[in-house]
């Protein structure tokens, strides 16, 4: 299974709620106990996938920041890994809020 196969709600179609697109992106993500700098490998607007050799435990609750073409400030948004691989992990946006929609989903359609 490639890493942007990670677990986003499916639909009774079979096909994911949100597109998935890729995104090389730098990502600054920290959970209760370390900081670390890794690679976006594709995102959506219910999540995105990091590139690492260190994923962490799935359940875990982290804090990332991104930066955005076309705007002055990094995305800071909080997610879940909800799965990992050989190759990194998947990271669903948590709480899924409006506000990160709003802010995700104009990135997403640029790409």
């Amino acid at each position: 299974m490639t890493p942007s196969h990670f677990n986003e709600k499916v639909g009774h179609s079979g096909r994911r709620r949100y597109d998935r697109k890729s995104y090389f992106m730098v990502i600054d993500y920290a959970d209760r106990d370390r900081a670390y700098r890794d690679f976006i490998h594709d995102i959506s607007a219910g999540g995105l996938f990091i590139e690492t050799r260190h994923a962490l435990p799935v359940g875990r609750f982290i804090s990332m920041t991104f930066p955005v073409p076309g705007r002055p400030k990094e995305l800071k948004v909080k997610g879940r890994v909800v799965r990992t691989d050989a190759e990194g992990m998947g990271v669903r946006f948590h709480p899924p809020t409006r506000r990160q929609a709003l802010l995700v989903e104009p990135l997403v359609e640029l790409l």
